[in-house]
């Protein structure tokens, strides 16, 4: 019967007799995002302006047949390997998804020459920064909010069955990495109220770093993991109306993922313990 190991069987907790050293691993699977607000700068040839504490959301798919490897779904991928028994290194991405609330008061800062469009009334820009009124734009990264990063991690068994089929591992990394961007953009600033929207294409638009903690539940060679991911960003040359103008914005996100994954060796060869 498969049993935990006890207080007294310690030896087994530090070190289990299946090795993980020089195993691969992969997994695929979805995260929830929340994001602080931060400032938001636009710089465009018709002038600067900062949405003060920009607000955005997450956009999870509604499609369930959509979180099976599309795009549409917020999603995480993973590869990995474990370089001692303990330590892992690993390589991967995250699709999150940025959503900025036009609905919500905002302070306001900068200048813009031209009209814009706020709450139904073609206003100058100033009329709609006194009133702090964001409704003129609207922008998302939504295709995504993309962050390839590469991330240590430190394992450490919880529990090990006696027979050594199921493990119950937690692990803590941090890492770094890059952002690549999907921005669509859309400001009403013309007399018919017609928008000017562009859908840019994929960009790099800026670094961050990450600290994250999970717990990976393994059964033989398969595994399911829950983990929270903190990742500071900054966002540096984001685009605006291709390339007419940037954006410019820090991030703060928490990711809350869970994942499902499988560890391999590519070679059959186990390397032998050491006495």
């Amino acid at each position: 019967m498969i049993g935990a190991v006890h207080a007294g069987n310690a030896d087994a907790r530090r070190s289990p007799k299946k090795p993980k050293r020089g195993k691969f691993y992969a997994s695929w699977g979805f995260n929830r995002g929340y994001h602080a607000d931060a400032d938001t700068t636009f710089h465009t040839p018709d002038g600067h302006f900062t949405i003060h504490d920009a607000h955005g959301n997450d956009r999870p798919s509604k499609d369930f047949s959509s979180y099976f490897l599309s795009s549409k779904a917020q999603y995480n991928l993973r590869m990995g390997r474990f370089l001692t028994e303990r330590w892992a290194v690993e390589f991967g991405t995250d699709h999150m998804k940025w959503v900025f609330d036009n609905s919500r008061p905002y302070t306001i800062s900068g200048d813009y020459s031209r009209m814009v469009w706020a709450s139904g009334m073609y206003v100058p820009f100033d009329t709609a920064k006194q009133n702090q009124d964001a409704s003129f734009i609207k922008f998302e990264h939504t295709n995504g909010y993309n962050y390839g990063h590469a991330t240590a991690v430190y394992y450490f068994p919880l529990f090990v069955s006696n027979n050594e089929n199921w493990f119950l591992l937690a692990g803590a990394g941090g890492g770094a990495g890059f952002f690549v961007t999907k921005t669509r953009v859309e400001i009403s600033d013309q007399m018919l109220n017609e928008p000017r929207i562009r859908d840019n294409p994929f960009e790099l638009v800026g670094y961050g770093a990450h600290v994250e903690g999970k717990l990976r539940f393994s059964l033989k060679n398969f595994y399911m993991e829950a983990a929270s991911r903190h990742v500071q960003g900054r966002l540096t040359n984001a685009p605006f109306l291709g390339a007419v103008g940037r954006i410019s914005h820090s991030i703060y996100s928490r990711q809350l993922m869970i994942s499902a994954g499988a560890e391999f060796r590519f070679s059959g060869k186990k390397k032998k313990e050491r006495s």
